[in-house]
């Protein structure tokens, strides 16, 4: 497989066992404080959750087909922003920058490429291990971003990376970056690749475990 390169138009998609990436996925679901603490309190609590992570680990084995597209996009600077692939706009003189630099603009788009009502009827209609099911699916979706962008600076070792991810909803008290319609626009980038993805009317994707975002890489300092 060979990535993107800096410099270049170019396509690159990477998959990866959905094995690999629940060996680092488990482990940081069972460090997180809700799980932690029933683990460690032991009795049937615990018992409980460990049958449920192992269901949610087989199900996610037996439904996931984690895959990554990266795109490089067209990009120029506009007035208080940056224009990607003529299609949407961020705002930040800083990304302008960026691109004036000579950083090249990467759309990404990554999924574990299976649905919840999938997991909901593999799983027997357990709420239990469904819930479960769907906090391990976010990690192995992480997990994924990681693993690929990683490999991403591994072979531009020369580029420093910038990632900036598609965020349709803004944190509270913070101005939203991206709009349902936004999101739609970059998605379409990928629409002669893309085999599902899509997003609602309210911005949420569809498979839900699905990121997109872009990455842009600049010249090392």
């Amino acid at each position: 497989m060979s990535f993107i390169q800096p410099g270049k138009r170019s396509f690159a998609t990477i998959g990866v066992p959905a094995e690999v990436l629940l060996g680092v996925a488990l482990p940081r679901l069972e460090r997180q404080a809700q799980y932690t603490r029933v683990l460690e309190k032991g009795g049937r609590g615990a018992a409980a959750m460990r049958s449920w992570l192992r269901q949610a680990a087989d199900c996610i084995i037996t439904l996931a087909r984690p895959a990554a597209a990266f795109m490089s996009v067209e990009s120029r600077a506009v007035p208080g922003g940056l224009r990607i692939a003529d299609r949407v706009t961020l705002r930040g003189g800083d990304l302008s920058r960026d691109v004036a630099r000579g950083g090249m603009v990467t759309a990404y788009l990554m999924t574990l490429d299976y649905t919840q009502k999938q997991a909901f009827e593999l799983l027997e209609g357990d709420y239990g291990a469904h819930h479960v099911q769907s906090d391990l699916g976010g990690e192995v979706l992480f997990a994924l971003g990681r693993h690929v962008h990683r490999l991403m600076r591994e072979t531009n070792p020369s580029s420093r990376l910038r990632r900036v991810p598609v965020q349709a909803h803004g944190h509270c008290g913070q101005r939203r970056f991206w709009d349902p319609e936004s999101v739609q626009a970059l998605l379409s980038v990928f629409d002669d690749v893309n085999h599902g993805v899509t997003v609602t009317d309210t911005g949420c994707f569809q498979p839900l475990n699905s990121l997109l975002g872009l990455t842009i890489h600049t010249p090392a300092d």
